[in-house]
């Protein structure tokens, strides 16, 4: 049996979730990233903009995270319902899966 597992949000806590979930379970399950955004911003300081220095800000791309092996979906979640194998599915803004 395969196990989805869905992980809701990809700010730091959710591309780590996500990423080490699919590295320690490996195939044994699916991996699946949702967010509104289709990319995070890494390496701002607020104090870079304070003391006027310039601020190395990298932008990557949740897409990427098909190489190791995470399913990017890029929706904004409005519903969640308890996920029962027969009946509920998560509810995103265009559709449901």
């Amino acid at each position: 049996m395969s196990i989805n597992i869905i992980v809701l949000g990809a700010g730091f806590g959710g591309l780590e979730a996500s990423t080490g979930l699919k590295r320690e379970l490996g195939e044994e399950v699916s991996v699946t990233l949702v967010d509104k955004k289709d990319h995070f911003m890494a390496g701002f300081n607020k104090y870079d903009i304070l003391f006027g220095r310039e601020a190395n800000i990298r932008k990557g791309y949740y897409r990427d995270l098909a190489g190791r092996g995470v399913h990017f979906l890029q929706e904004a979640v409005w519903e969640t319902q308890l996920c029962l194998p027969d009946s509920s599915h998560p509810f995103f803004s265009h559709a449901f899966y």
